[in-house]
């Protein structure tokens, strides 16, 4: 048997609920399943890259009409949907908006000053994965003001930084970010006592990093509908995005995945300044009788790639090195929301490297360290 008609939705602020259907779209895309049933409206989604998930509750006391005849999941063309029905425009005119969802369409009376329209917007099949919640414990969260963090990233983006750095310490919050070439560098940074600081808790100094790009656009997305933002936040984990009106009652919460694959790779030098200063051998202890012409002079300390230094303790190109691959990450698995890629480095056998092989400036060094060795011995 068909089914003719499974709910009578209708909304009396029909610009809040387009704001909400367009936030809720920065992350899943133009396609949304709704899930109906007695308590209110679920969305619960990943967008189509799967860096990014939406869980979204529209109680049914936001609706001033909200009858759902049998629990049902429907899925919409958000885009095309908010076009066709919210004018942009018109919506001070509009009094109300009844939905009646039928098998296979949306049949919308839109009311305003004087007349009515009736606007049918086709379904579409609903999206045949399954979501699950997240279970993510969360080391720190921090609300502020929803303008002033889009006024941070839009500074960030103004550099056109590509990733943005967030730490959460227990007495303030930082944003931090650098333009590809490393010259111009942005950092904002709110004391727990800021007036655009609500909240701050942290038990220890939280980081992680994160695509500029996206975390705009979602909190773009929640300007119109909530003037508070809350960031929940654990080192190297997907960033918790949530709000919540107190009229309606609605929530929204995004998950962004981090960029933990993301690393400084501008060259730096391999042993640092207090290495090199605590390993300097004083010239007066060289051997007086050493030939000069045998010490080749000495060259800048050879620099190298901090990720494959970091992960690898190694100079050469991680790529040309034999790995490991971890195993995939497996996303409808509640704890893994976003991309990991590990590499396990495989066992090199330690070869001393012959002194043709040497630079000059190791060269320099081992005829150091013969010197000195030979000066001790001669002196004892």
């Amino acid at each position: 048997m068909e089914l003719v008609r499974s709910a009578d939705l209708e909304v009396t602020d029909p610009a809040f609920f387009r704001d909400l259907l367009k936030a809720v779209m920065k992350a899943t895309g133009d396609q949304v399943d709704f899930i109906l049933d007695p308590e209110g409206i679920t969305v619960q989604q990943m967008d189509p890259s799967y860096v990014c998930m939406v869980h979204a509750f529209i109680p049914r006391d936001f609706f001033s009409t909200y009858n759902v005849y049998e629990n049902r999941t429907i899925s919409l063309d958000v885009d095309a949907y908010c076009k066709q029905v919210f004018r942009t425009g018109k919506m001070k005119e509009c009094l109300g908006i009844l939905m009646r969802i039928e098998a296979d369409r949306i049949v919308s009376d839109i009311t305003d000053r004087g007349r009515r329209v009736t606007k049918n917007t086709p379904l579409l099949d609903p999206l045949e994965k399954e979501v699950p919640t997240p279970n993510i414990f969360f080391n720190s969260s921090a609300r502020l003001v929803t303008k002033t963090l889009k006024g941070v990233l839009e500074d960030c983006k103004s550099i056109k930084s590509e990733h943005v750095l967030i730490t959460v310490e227990p007495d303030k919050l930082l944003f931090t970010c650098e333009d590809q070439e490393k010259k111009f560098l942005v950092e904002s940074i709110f004391n727990k006592y800021a007036d655009d600081i609500l909240n701050l808790e942290a038990g220890s100094t939280q980081k992680a990093i994160y695509d500029v790009d996206f975390l705009l656009d979602l909190i773009k997305g929640l300007g119109p509908i909530s003037e508070t933002v809350e960031l929940e936040i654990s080192n190297d984990m997907p960033i918790c995005i949530s709000a919540e009106t107190p009229v309606y009652g609605v929530k929204l919460i995004y998950y962004l995945a981090p960029c933990i694959d993301y690393r400084d790779k501008t060259p730096k030098p391999k042993v640092e300044a207090a290495a090199l200063e605590a390993d300097t051998v004083d010239v007066d202890v060289i051997d007086p009788h050493e030939d000069p012409a045998e010490v080749p002079p000495e060259d800048p300390p050879v620099e190298y790639p901090t990720f494959a230094e970091a992960v690898f303790g190694m100079q050469e190109d991680p790529l040309e090195i034999p790995a490991v691959e971890a195993d995939p990450v497996d996303y409808e698995d509640p704890g893994a929301v976003g991309r990991v890629l590990r590499w396990l480095p495989a066992e090199v056998p330690h070869e001393v490297p012959h002194e043709d092989q040497l630079s000059p400036g190791e060269l320099y060094l081992k005829y150091y360290a013969e010197a000195l060795a030979r000066h001790t011995a001669e002196a004892a």
